[in-house]
């Protein structure tokens, strides 16, 4: 597998939910639209982790490629990679668009819920 830290090919608004939630039936109209909510909400909460996935393996692909050295054949001694600059901005701008998605993860109700649900494990 080869992962190219410049190119991310994934079209994130093209992704679809596919659960089903009609097996769990309710007779009020409210536990629909609870039911509902919370299905788009994980849903979401799932996107985010698969792009913060995501910038993580392309920013320690391009790490490797920044600080990788290639054989030169006509010496036969390692070299840097040529494109050393161009793999550190990559990384700069994944390290910037990873604190974007923390940021958007750490005012998600999932992390809330989530941290409140291990305090409550904890005790």
């Amino acid at each position: 597998m080869e992962i190219d830290p410049e190119k991310d090919k994934y079209i994130w608004e093209d992704l679809c939910d596919n659960r089903d939630f009609t097996v769990l039936r309710a007779n009020h109209h409210k536990a629909d639209q609870l039911i509902q909510d919370k299905k788009k909400q994980t849903f979401e909460d799932e996107v985010l982790w698969l792009k913060i996935r995501n910038v993580l393996f392309r920013a320690i692909a391009s790490a490797h490629y920044s600080v990788s050295s290639v054989k030169c054949e006509d010496t036969g001694s390692d070299i840097l990679n040529g494109n050393d600059k161009q793999h550190i901005d990559v990384l700069s701008k994944l390290i910037l668009t990873l604190k974007e998605y923390m940021d958007i993860m750490k005012s998600s109700s999932f992390v809330t819920s989530l941290v409140s649900l291990i305090m409550s494990l904890s005790s």
